[in-house]
């Protein structure tokens, strides 16, 4: 091999400092990418920080081998809710409240003894395996999942436990379920920028659907059927009348809170439920052309909330799938006024008629006074004992019997529903 001189030497160490030089640059710009990337997520705000609404957490036992030496059987159990503060450190999360503190790398179980012995953290989801020693006498290994969505959070846990006492095994599984809800966000989101009218046109307005002719009142919607509601709460319900083609008519609604204890009618359609409200279900009347539909407040305490929610009936915000109806009778609109009218023209037809019969009667004694004229003059009667008056009482007024209202005594029928007047003295 030949051997290189001083100037080989020194081209070898130059080339050798380049290559160092740029692998220290490019360790430099993937040390700054990472920095910025972590920065970047450190400064990115927590969706799921904040405050939140624990449900009751539910827990079932199920024997599997459970013996006379083994002792009284684990009972199922129900423990209460109630608000918990949630915080993300790094890829875990942290739950304080009702009483205790509770992290995604720890099982919901405190059994002596048991300790985690794996744990995966995914894309809004968590599962811990916790295990006792395996010199332990009594086995035991729970699983925690917990999932997340922007607003809720659901634990799922399961047991199993074995053990023995006096020759004989003891075998138990156990579920807990426990779910939770957004009430208030940490970080809440930026509103997005107003785009300037002038230089970013706005987008195109969605045409909706628009009626050129609104017929007869013919349905009567409420919506919900049945809400759902904590104390302190308030809830604004939705009706509409429409006519057959489904198109909305302008038509007066009335609402009507039945009797309750904390529970307040607003604005149209708006009740308000006081902080220390019982539990108790209220009634709300909803009336439209002369047709009205009952719908429901049912005030519920927070672990009855959850507990009804978790059942299916109710929604997610605690409203009832279904919608109240009614079909309004055809002509209800102007119902009042043809009546009127009606009532108007039986009280002319009957004027007339009267009329009539009082010329006929004028007419017959002008021809029978005529008559007499013509021919012998009748013997005068004899006088009899003076005509008795009439005990009966003079008819001065009229009332109508459905709705009360008062008319001269001439007046024969009622004209608000046409009904037959009587007598009022």
């Amino acid at each position: 091999m030949r051997k290189l001189g001083h100037w080989g030497f020194a081209w070898l160490w130059f080339n050798w400092g380049i290559v160092r030089a740029l692998g220290f640059v490019w360790l430099l710009i993937g040390a700054g990418s990472v920095s910025y990337t972590s920065l970047g997520r450190a400064q990115e705000p927590s969706k799921l920080a904040g405050r939140w609404q624990a449900g009751p957490l539910s827990e079932v036992w199920t024997m599997q081998a459970w013996g006379a030496a083994c002792g009284p059987q684990p009972q199922g159990s129900s423990q209460a809710g109630g608000l918990v503060q949630v915080e993300e450190q790094g890829a875990e999360l942290s739950i304080t409240g009702i009483g205790r503190s509770f992290s995604t790398r720890q099982c919901w179980e405190q059994f002596p003894g048991l300790a985690p012995a794996t744990h995966s953290a995914g894309d809004r989801s968590w599962k811990t395996v916790c295990r006792t020693s395996p010199t332990d006498p009594r086995q035991a290994k729970v699983t925690t999942s917990i999932q997340a969505t922007d607003s809720t959070l659901t634990l799922n846990e399961t047991g199993e436990y074995r053990f023995s006492i006096n020759s004989q095994i003891c075998t138990a599984n156990v579920r807990r379920t426990r779910s939770y809800r957004l009430l208030e966000p940490k970080f809440k989101p930026e509103a997005a920028p107003i785009p300037d009218p002038v230089t970013e046109p706005s987008a195109p307005v969605p045409v909706e659907k628009r009626c050129t002719e609104v017929g007869a009142p013919a349905r009567l919607e409420v919506r919900p059927e049945r809400k759902l509601i904590r104390a302190g709460e308030h809830f604004r319900f939705s009706a509409r009348v429409l006519d057959k083609n489904g198109c909305a008519v302008n038509v007066p609604i009335r609402w009507e809170l039945g009797k309750a204890e904390g529970v307040h009618q607003g604005p149209p359609g708006t009740v308000h439920v006081d902080a220390n409200a019982r539990e108790q279900e209220v009634p709300l009347l909803v009336r439209a052309e002369q047709k009205s539909i009952q719908v429901f407040i049912e005030v519920a305490s927070a672990e009855r909330y959850e507990a009804l929610l978790q059942q299916g009936t109710f929604n997610a915000q605690g409203e009832s799938q279904k919608t109240a109806e009614a079909t309004i009778p055809q002509g209800a609109i102007g119902a009042e006024s043809s009546t009127s009218q009606e009532a108007n023209d039986k009280k002319t037809r009957f004027a007339v008629i009267v009329g009539a019969l009082a010329l006929g009667l004028l007419a017959l004694a002008a021809a029978l006074l005529f008559l007499r004229k013509k021919g012998a003059p009748a013997p005068a009667p004899a006088p009899g004992p003076p005509r008795p008056q009439s005990l009966r009482p003079q008819i001065t007024r009229k009332i109508c019997p459905l709705c009360g209202t008062q008319y001269p005594a001439e007046a024969v029928f009622c004209g608000t529903d046409g009904a037959s007047l009587v007598p009022l003295n």
